[in-house]
């Protein structure tokens, strides 16, 4: 578990088993120990859930901190270009939606570091976020049908992202998972409940030591 904790919160995949890097990367939810915009939401929302009160720079300040531990990778840094967008433009009352943020994300991106393009993180997380964002408008209507609407929209979701991500990982890696699909819809609100539990033991056990013994 400790392993797994370090591999979300850092990316840092040094303490995980071989075997279980392999199952994530089989069941197409090599994702999920990725460093990513998941990861980044969390710690967004830590301000808002300790003191009850929302703030979008207390909120900015906690996703620094930690992109600077976890490192600039180029998919953490493309969620940090997003939310600051969205806090920018939330101040500014200009509307706007997710495909709008993340085509002026990769704008900004690729003007700063132009190597970034070809780095196949950075091309997976601006395609999975795109894939999320059409497959909601293009599948929802369908699968809410015959679906609650809160699984027909995570299914909507898994389908658009790896509906763009399956050819890329299979030119670039040779290998393809749909069950991915299915997959994502199960064990990614799993991680996210494991890695949100994980952080209040963490600091719980920072502000008591001996915790540590246990």
């Amino acid at each position: 578990a400790g392993g797994l904790l370090l591999a979300l919160l850092s990316g840092s995949k040094e303490y995980t088993t071989s075997e279980l890097q392999e199952n994530f990367s089989k069941a197409g939810l090599a994702h999920v120990l990725a460093l990513s915009g998941m990861h980044l939401s969390i710690f967004a929302a830590l301000p808002t859930k300790v003191t009850r009160k929302k703030s979008n720079l207390v909120s900015l300040w906690v996703v620094v901190l930690f992109v600077w531990f976890a490192g600039l990778s180029p998919s953490l840094f493309r969620a940090l270009l997003c939310l600051i967008l969205n806090i920018l433009f939330s101040k500014l009352k200009i509307k706007t939606n997710l495909l709008g943020i993340l085509s002026l994300s990769f704008l900004i991106q690729i003007s700063i570091f132009p190597n970034h393009i070809f780095n196949y993180g950075f091309i997976l997380s601006y395609g999975a976020l795109a894939g999320l964002a059409l497959g909601e408008k293009l599948f929802l209507p369908i699968f809410s049908k015959f679906l609650p609407k809160k699984i027909a929209a995570d299914f909507a979701a898994s389908v658009g992202a790896q509906g763009i991500t399956a050819p890329i990982t299979l030119l670039g890696f040779g290998t393809c998972s749909p069950i991915g699909i299915l997959a994502s819809v199960i064990v990614s609100p799993v991680a996210n409940i494991f890695l949100s539990l994980g952080i209040f033991a963490l600091i719980i056990s920072i502000l008591f030591p001996f915790l540590f013994l246990l």
